[in-house]
């Protein structure tokens, strides 16, 4: 199964099942957080908008995700579609679930209270999407050897690397083993499609350095820009050629 049909089929599942949970709200509502059925005419009325409401915001949110989820597969962007999936799912239910109706005034200080909860969420679901979406590759380069900073980071001595050269693209990739893919941004352990483990600090969608070492390990480097990338490669080449 390719990813691209994993990722569709996991916009699929969190929709369909937000839909689903939505109506199984509407007919159930008092499993709804915090709602529970007025006394008199007037307040079930009250309580029946607020349903119907709750209905047409779910149902829309389920329709984002599925829209946005499909759009970013399509424009192969990966910060999108975790944006998409994440973010809507969790926001609409979660308003919601706060602000249902309870036979007393909203206060402006309770309101206050949600929004931050609210804000606070997309942050955490943002920020650490972003930061990775826009993390570079860093190499530091030490006397007797290289150091690739960061998450899943390593320190390859000079004379382990058996050999080294440039490519356009990475081998076949089936499947993470131990590692983090968004997007363009590929770090730790993956399998190829040959069975074979590669360990990969990329960050584009061209221009690869490939390295060997002695344990024959075959990592893959590459920067955001591909003059960067040549440029790192000619800089690793320059240490080798001194060792």
């Amino acid at each position: 199964m390719t990813p691209v049909i994993v990722q569709l089929l996991i916009v699929i599942f969190v929709s369909a099942l937000l839909f689903g949970v939505t109506l199984w709200a509407v007919r159930c509502p008092n499993i709804i957080s915090g709602f529970k059925w007025g006394d008199t005419p007037q307040e079930i009325e009250q309580d029946k908008q607020w349903l119907r409401r709750f209905y047409k915001v779910m149902t829309r949110t389920s329709l984002v995700i599925f829209a946005g989820g499909v759009v970013s597969i399509v424009l192969k962007n990966m910060l999108l579609y975790v944006l998409f999936l994440c973010v809507p799912a969790f926001v609409a239910p979660l308003y919601f679930a706060l602000l249902a109706p309870r036979r007393k005034t909203v206060t402006p200080g309770r309101k206050a209270v949600c929004w931050g909860i609210i804000v606070s969420t997309v942050l955490l679901l943002v920020v650490p999407t972003v930061y990775f979406y826009n993390k570079d590759l860093k190499v530091v380069f030490g006397a007797d050897y290289l150091e690739i900073t960061g998450l899943y980071g390593m320190t390859i001595p000079y004379d382990d690397i058996l050999r080294i050269e440039e490519c356009p693209a990475l081998p076949g990739i089936s499947y993470r083993s131990n590692g983090l893919s968004l997007g363009t941004t590929n770090l730790g352990y993956f399998k190829t499609r040959d069975g074979e483990t590669v360990i990969l600090f990329t960050h584009s969608g061209s221009c690869f350095i490939e390295m060997e070492d002695k344990q024959h390990n075959r990592f893959y480097l590459s920067k955001k820009r591909t003059e960067e990338t040549n440029e790192l490669y000619k800089a690793i080449l320059k240490r080798l050629s001194g060792k």
